[in-house]
């Protein structure tokens, strides 16, 4: 079936993938960048990195594997140059993915 669609004031939304499933709680994001196609969400109270494929229309989630993470991971994100960097906000570091999907931590 087609995605809902709402009017806002002459514009329109429509919900692009429904994610609900994918996530473990009600605030799993704090901040959002785009690179190459794909928006990505910081974790917050997540533990993985949300990643939305604007053509595809598809929406995953990539684990957090090797560092301690508390319930409030990361707070914000930016893209550069070919990554994705979040600022840590209950992290004990600065996360890094690589557009080609491969995470790593700088203390």
């Amino acid at each position: 079936p087609p995605a809902p669609t709402r009017r806002l004031a002459g514009t329109s939304f429509s919900v692009a993938h429904d994610a609900s499933a994918a996530l473990s709680n009600d605030r799993p994001f704090s901040g959002a960048a785009a690179a190459d196609g794909k928006i990505y969400f910081a974790p917050y109270a997540e533990q993985a990195v949300g990643i939305f494929d604007k053509s595809a229309g598809t929406f995953q989630t990539l684990a957090l594997t090797g560092l301690t993470l508390s319930s409030t991971s990361f707070r914000g994100v930016v893209a550069a140059e070919g990554q994705v960097i979040f600022a840590p906000f209950g992290a004990d570091a600065v996360g890094v993915l690589g557009t080609t999907g491969t995470m790593s931590f700088k203390p």
